[in-house]
């Protein structure tokens, strides 16, 4: 009562949140996902989930709140997630629908080559959209791309934008 009121009265107003290496599983991630998707977070602009060591379930159901209840989401940061082929997608089709989303940072190499070539297809829908590795300087292109061999992306092709 009360403090759901705080909680979401708190919540609306937050443009940038921290969840960083606060080791969540499925089920924390899954209550989390719940309150974006509810709505509860509009203005929210940043969503840093570094150190979670997300599954390919537990990234599904982010990306489908994130769709559902983030309109002005710009920056997503999943660094230590391992995104198999159906969180790829999941993301990749939240991305369509998140008119702002610039940038989401991973990383690369933990992610299932058919995640990679999803992630390549929702940037190239997006030219404003960027997917960096978590080591600063360096992008899909950089070391990727170029190690899982995709047909269809070469050099400078996809993420550089």
């Amino acid at each position: 009562s009360l403090y759901r009121e705080g909680f979401v009265r708190r919540f609306a107003s937050a443009t940038r949140i921290y969840w960083r290496t606060v080791a969540w599983g499925r089920a924390e991630t899954q209550v989390a996902a719940g309150v974006l998707a509810a709505g509860h977070a509009p203005n929210l602009e940043e969503l840093y989930l570094d150190g979670n060591r997300f599954d390919d379930e537990a990234v599904c159901s982010l990306a489908e709140a994130l769709r559902r209840g983030t309109p002005k989401l710009r920056v997503l940061t999943l660094d230590g997630s391992e995104i198999g082929d159906a969180g790829g997608v999941a993301l990749a089709a939240s991305f369509a629908q998140l008119p702002a989303i610039a940038l989401l940072r991973c990383s690369l190499h933990l992610l299932s080559p058919s995640a990679v070539e999803a992630l390549c297809e929702a940037a190239e829908r997006n030219p404003a959209l960027e997917v960096r590795d978590e080591w600063p300087g360096r992008n899909a292109v950089d070391h990727e791309l170029d190690k899982l061999h995709l047909p269809g992306f070469g050099e400078g092709e996809c993420f550089s934008n």
